[in-house]
């Protein structure tokens, strides 16, 4: 009866493990993206959910391979002040109270604390979430956006199509203003995909069935790709870890202007697109790097990947913009905001000498002040919690740059946005 009991238990066991490990094939490499104009008004409110359509095949023209390009969207331009943003969304589940069953860390005076969550606390809860971190964005009125974990169909976010709440906001409120004639383009890359997860047990995390980053500009991107990371392949590596990657939008560049002290209302967007020489496109990077990367191995490689790709790039005579969650603090900024916490394992310093010749990793000028990422061994406690800057930019020497980290008091997610202020030359 003992022997049947444990065979049947290994069985299960053994069948589940192969269930997760299926689940968690990776997405392929250079895998082109669709790249969606979003008209201004033509969103339907929603917030989406298991079995419902994709809010983004409601606009129309995909750009990527083989689609047409967003033609009637305005190029960029050199000499022109832009704004860019950047922020990690902790799939609208990082309110004050959250925190995160991965995490531990260590109170000053020693004692041993971990996070408790691995899913939202509820569905009203997500949408309150999100449509605070849309509203954040939204008040800084960018030219382009940036976001990480972006939910569109997973248990530990009720389902939600958070890119549907966003395509539908950015659509109507950022859509119908400055020289795009109501437009948006949009990408969106998924980087995280898993089988039932059991764990914690008490409240286990369910299947993400799609979770990733996603990209928005006023301005014409005339082909978009999804580029892997190197990732743990080990097995347990495989069906815990994200399928990193970066994503790349390719942003056509037209004739200079006169540059401008503000963003997109003085900027008419005419002028012949110089489609094949060097120097003609802007290369735009959405990143999103390992995060529980104890030996740095995988960070490592992820940051030798994309550093090789961004040169390659610069040598064409592009210019490039990376942004994103790098999952390695900022210069100065590892010990900044230390609260009454010790500094947690996860926390490591950015290797700048990482970067390839001719890049620079922007600091934000208020980086002094304010952080990017809070540390959710415990809910958001303020003055006690660890605090560090995990987001930002780099920027090819083609692109004169300044940065700002922006205060949300960590209402929506664990982390703050960061604006990017940018000429290309």
């Amino acid at each position: 009866m003992i022997v049947a009991v444990v065979v049947t238990v290994v069985a299960i066991l053994g069948g589940y493990l192969i269930y997760l490990y299926v689940k968690s094939a990776r997405i392929p490499d250079n895998e082109a993206l669709t790249v969606t104009e979003i008209h201004s008004g033509q969103a339907e409110p929603g917030a989406g959910g298991e079995g419902e359509e994709d809010a983004s095949a409601e606009f129309g023209s995909g750009s990527g391979e083989g689609g047409e390009s967003a033609g009637s969207m305005a190029v960029m331009r050199t000499g022109i002040t832009y704004k860019a943003l950047t922020y990690n969304i902790g799939f609208g589940a990082y309110d004050h109270a959250f925190s995160y069953f991965m995490e531990e860390s260590t109170t000053a005076r020693g004692d041993k604390v971990k996070g408790l969550m691995s899913r939202a606390e509820s569905e009203d809860s997500v949408k309150k979430n999100v449509g605070a971190a849309i509203d954040a964005a939204i008040e800084q009125n960018p030219d382009i956006a940036l976001f990480q974990e972006v939910d569109k169909n997973a248990s530990r976010s009720y389902k939600i199509n958070q890119l549907h709440m966003m395509s539908d906001a950015f659509g109507e409120r950022l859509g119908g203003e400055g020289e795009s004639g109501g437009s948006l383009a949009e990408i969106y890359a998924g980087n995280f995909h898993s089988g039932w997860l059991l764990w914690p047990p008490t409240r286990p995390m369910g299947a993400v069935n799609d979770s990733g980053i996603a990209t928005y500009s006023r301005y014409r991107v005339n082909a978009a790709e999804r580029v892997s990371l190197p990732i743990d392949e080990s097995f347990f590596g495989r069906i815990t870890d994200i399928d990193r990657c970066f994503t790349v939008a390719r942003l056509p560049v037209g004739g200079s202007g006169a540059e401008d002290s503000g963003n997109s209302e003085a900027q008419s967007g005419e002028g012949t697109v110089d489609s094949g020489s060097a120097g003609s496109e802007v290369v735009l990077i959405n990143v999103h790097l390992s995060a529980y990367d104890a030996g740095e191995k995988m960070r490592g490689e992820q940051m030798k990947k994309l550093a090789d790709y961004m040169a390659e790039e610069r040598a064409k005579g592009n210019w490039v913009i990376a942004g994103g969650d790098w999952n390695q603090s900022f210069p100065g900024s590892i010990d900044a905001f230390t609260g009454r916490m010790a500094i947690p394992a996860w926390a490591k310093p950015f290797d700048e000498s990482a970067l390839p010749e001719g890049f620079t990793l922007i600091t934000a000028d208020n980086a002094d002040i304010i952080a990017t990422c809070r540390d959710t061994s415990i809910p958001w406690t303020p003055g006690v919690s660890y605090e560090t800057i995990l987001d930002g930019w780099i920027v090819s020497d083609d692109v004169t740059a300044s940065a700002e980290n922006i205060e949300t008091d960590y209402q929506a997610s664990d982390h703050n946005p960061v604006q990017l202020t940018f000429v290309l030359q």
